[in-house]
């Protein structure tokens, strides 16, 4: 039985972010890699908005692939409200509370510890 073809991406991003966000460029070294993604042009639901360009990137540390680490580069959009000329953002819970690593990985850890 064939099964559906799946996008290599949502097996090695987490959820939320496989959702969200656009991988634009790699980077793989002899020793790290590095997925620089950005996010979706879907601006928030209530009221009118452009697109602005992007925060300053956060790099969020992810269950390494290979032995290698892996980097997660993440801009989020700005976006103007066109009505009130306030700049927002969308929010997202990426990494775990206290850390710059990813939800999953931060239990993968504590699970690790725990045994």
């Amino acid at each position: 039985m064939m099964k559906e073809a799946v996008d290599p991406l949502q097996l090695i991003l987490p959820a939320e972010i496989y959702q969200y966000f656009s991988l634009v460029s790699t980077h793989a070294s002899e020793t790290e890699i590095h997925l620089y993604l950005d996010e979706k042009s879907i601006p928030p639901k209530e009221g009118l908005y452009n697109s602005k360009g992007f925060t300053e990137q956060a790099i969020i540390h992810d269950f390494p692939l290979r032995g290698k680490p892996v980097y997660l580069h993440i801009r989020r959009r700005k976006w103007l409200n066109i009505k009130t000329e306030e700049i927002v953002t969308s929010s997202y819970n990426l990494s775990h509370l206290g850390t710059q690593i990813t939800r999953e990985f931060a239990d993968f850890l504590k699970g690790i510890y725990r045994e």
